[in-house]
């Protein structure tokens, strides 16, 4: 795969007034987890019609919230960064609309982070081994009768950052958004996708 260009940033802005932490959000979130924006789910929908809050990854990091679908043999778990809604996504001032706010780049950043810790296969299967308990009575087999994740199994893992909360207004913030990273990426005010790896 090629290289990907760097996120660009400028300066941040003056701090906009907190009217919602990222605490209180997530709080939220958990409190009513149909709040939470689950794109790509498969047909049968949101596994256990649930999602996982602040669940450790194998390489130790921690996502704010985790959701799983399945169809057959393939798992895919999907890892949510959710940020505070009041931050905005992109620099207001006109000569910078088209610089991420530093914000903006920092949770994409980690998020990349993620991606990069999890790529490789042994690292999918120790996060499905962690889940084991949650497919106790899943009815087909994805683990061998010693615990190890079956060869069958097939492990995808998918991304959402939630971040800002102001719609795009051109084509050029859409196009930096696609070209940042293949995570989805949602707003408040309006969802939008990119096709996850």
């Amino acid at each position: 795969a090629g290289k990907r260009k760097p996120v660009r940033s400028a300066p941040p802005e003056k701090p906009l007034e907190l009217t919602r932490d990222e605490h209180s959000i997530h709080k939220m979130i958990v409190d009513h987890p149909f709040l939470l924006h689950t794109p790509e789910l498969f047909g049968g929908g949101l596994y256990l019609d649930s999602v996982l809050n602040k669940h450790r990854l194998p390489c130790n990091l921690i996502p704010d919230f985790a959701y799983i679908t399945v169809q057959d043999r393939v798992i895919k778990i999907t890892l949510v960064e959710i940020e505070r809604s009041v931050k905005g996504v992109f620099h207001s001032r006109l000569s910078m609309r088209s610089t991420f706010r530093s914000e903006t780049v920092e949770a994409i950043n980690q998020v990349r982070e993620w991606r990069a810790a999890m790529d490789n296969d042994d690292m999918r299967r120790a996060l499905l081994r962690n889940l084991k308990p949650l497919f106790q009575n899943y009815p087909v087999g994805i683990f061998e009768p010693e615990g190890h994740v079956s060869n069958l199994a097939r492990i995808s893992l998918g991304y959402v950052l939630v971040v800002g909360s102001e719609t795009v207004e051109t084509p050029i913030q859409q196009q930096m958004i696609d070209a940042a990273v293949s995570i989805n990426v949602a707003n408040a005010s309006q969802a939008f996708s990119v096709p996850s790896s």
